[in-house]
């Protein structure tokens, strides 16, 4: 998406040239596609910008948008919902520096919305990651920023300890989010680790053994960093998995949430039936929450639910203090409501739905809709990872998950030198069988690989590396981690 103002040199946005699907033209950004020898697939704006209106004679009718300069939006916001309706699932932003500050205000507030541009790249060699997805954890733990205040790990303190280094709680109990980025802070002093927060990298180039990548920082200062390896352990909950719905995009509509509180006395539904959305509901629901559940599963299922919150949602739903809705996914929300549709399930799905939980659960017969009363929604949908960087360096996926491509003994990908650690090597989980617990040994592999490809003696990397302490460590099979 290219936008009026100024603009960076073409060589910075080369990469990303070369691999769009489709250009979007806003305004006298058609000029400076056209200086960089693209033709736009759609133009649009009210063109008050352009230096020579006659430059749209170059396009056929169906290929250019002309808006009233009186409009609710700027030219560059519709850009980005066309963008958007044409099914871009990545946008990069080019130009927009410079110019007017009320111009360059708009392009800054875009970002604060949910759905908005993954990069923009303004002139000179600046390259601003302004959206949460993007900034690639912009804070040390960046991920664990966004959870709800005092959200507790599934996970015992044992299984997310890193570097040897041991959770002390006062009362030896299972850690909040808010706990575990003390930990984090305290282990990058401790070590004095030099962690470059707030840089997300833009481009990688090169190949083993000389890699060039380039950052840009808060202050739009963009860096080079030589390497002869790379690491990328970036996470695999970089957005939110959408369920492109009508009125998604609704204020009142979210896929994040920060405390119980601000929905106080209001109905909310909260779609899904994971440990996340369950335990939103009874969060809520003990901070005075009119809570109603809504999930394709047929039911609230303990196989899938860590035993204390199914024993406790299963409890409030047989009472009638939680609504459910099983086999039913949300077709389109509006202000103060919800549509609900029933979904296909075999006879036996249908039938465990109506006995479940006490037989309180709401079905809704298969292609019906029901329009329920909603002031909010939470849309525990779960993440998605954002593969772009991947995708431009050239690291293949596999499968329905889109898994990086890596060797499992030394963690390589398929491009030499670049390495996959963490959760990352999991893709777009949908049953996650890949975090922080599981992804010790990811990293003792990839320091021994690394080690033996520069020469060096791989015996050097101990376990006690990662990990709890070693008098507190101890090996988990699969049937511990499920």
């Amino acid at each position: 998406m290219i936008t009026g103002g100024t603009y960076p040199v073409r060589e910075l946005v080369q990469s990303y040239l070369d691999r769009a699907d489709f250009v979007v033209a806003a305004d006298s950004g058609v000029e400076t596609a056209l200086s960089y020898g693209i033709s736009p697939d759609l133009v649009t704006g009210d063109f008050d910008s352009l230096s020579d209106e006659s430059i749209l004679e170059r396009f056929d009718a169906g290929s250019v948008r002309r808006y009233e300069r009186a409009k609710d939006e700027t030219d560059t916001e519709i850009a980005l919902r066309l963008a958007g309706e044409a099914g871009a699932d990545h946008v990069v932003l080019v130009g927009g520096g410079g110019g007017r500050v009320d111009h360059l205000l708009g392009i800054a507030s875009i970002f604060e919305r949910e759905r908005h541009p993954d990069l923009w790249i303004t002139d000179a060699s600046a390259v601003r990651a302004l959206g949460d997805e993007t900034v690639e954890h912009g804070a040390i733990g960046e991920t664990i920023t966004k959870w709800p205040r005092n959200t507790q790990f599934f996970s015992s303190p044992e299984w997310i300890a890193i570097a040897g280094v041991p959770i002390q709680t006062v009362g030896q109990e299972i850690v909040t989010g808010e706990q575990y980025l003390a930990y984090l802070r305290q282990l990058v002093e401790v070590f004095e680790l030099d962690v470059r927060t707030y840089e997300p990298v833009a481009a990688i180039e090169g190949r083993a053994g000389d890699f060039l990548v380039r950052t840009c920082d808060l202050a739009g200062e963009a860096h080079e960093y030589r390497a002869r390896t790379i690491v990328l352990a970036t996470g695999d909950m970089n957005r939110p998995r959408r369920l492109e719905v009508p009125g998604e995009d609704l204020p009142t509509v979210t896929h994040y949430w920060s405390d119980p509180h601000r929905w106080f006395q209001r109905r909310l539904l909260i779609v899904g039936g994971r440990n996340s959305a369950v335990e939103a509901a009874l969060r809520c629901w003990r901070a005075g929450v009119k809570v109603t559940l809504a999930y394709r599963g047929a039911l609230l299922d303990e196989k899938r639910l860590i035993s204390r919150l199914h024993l406790e949602i299963d409890l409030l739903v047989r009472n009638g203090r939680i609504g459910f809705y099983p086999l039913a996914e949300p077709v389109e929300f509006r202000p103060g409501t919800a549509v609900l549709r029933g979904v296909s399930g075999a006879d036996a799905s249908a039938e465990a739905a109506r006995a479940a939980h006490g037989g309180r659960a709401r079905v809704i017969e298969p292609g019906s809709t029901v329009e329920i009363p909603a002031d909010f929604v939470y849309l525990a949908t779960g993440f998605e990872m954002d593969q772009s960087l991947y995708e431009a360096i050239g690291i293949t996926s596999e499968g329905p998950e889109l898994r990086p491509t890596h060797d499992v003994a030394t963690m390589e990908s398929n491009v030499a030198g670049v390495y996959v650690v963490g959760t990352a090597i999991g893709g777009n989980q949908r049953g996650y069988k890949v975090f922080i617990t599981t992804s010790h040994e990811h990293c003792l592999r990839a320091a021994r690989a690394i080690l033996a490809a520069v020469g060096g003696d791989s015996s050097r990397v101990v376990d006690s590396w990662v990990g709890n302490h070693p008098d507190r460590d101890y090996p988990l099979s699969s049937r511990d981690v499920e």
